[in-house]
């Protein structure tokens, strides 16, 4: 799987932390990070960084859609993991 950058919008803060812990519990080894400004159309604060597989991904899509959060997806030029 190429790697790719989800960029989710949660407007409040909290929840933001919460479904970022959400993430890092579904996938087995990851890192979490506070991220600069990037080109997307948001900044972000909050970042999970983890290599996971097809069926992890279907997992994770399935609680952003859950939750009724905007995101967008965009190759990443990094080696080989997904960033959330």
């Amino acid at each position: 799987m190429s790697p790719m950058i989800y960029t989710i919008h949660i407007p409040d803060k909290d929840t933001r932390i919460q479904f970022a812990v959400e993430v890092k519990n579904l996938v087995s080894t990851c890192t979490t990070y506070i991220p600069g400004a990037t080109k997307g159309v948001y900044t972000c604060d909050i970042g999970v960084q983890a290599t996971i597989n097809q069926k992890k991904l279907m997992q994770i899509e399935a609680l952003i859609n859950r939750r009724g959060y905007r995101y967008s997806i965009r190759k990443s030029r990094a080696n080989s993991a997904s960033t959330f």
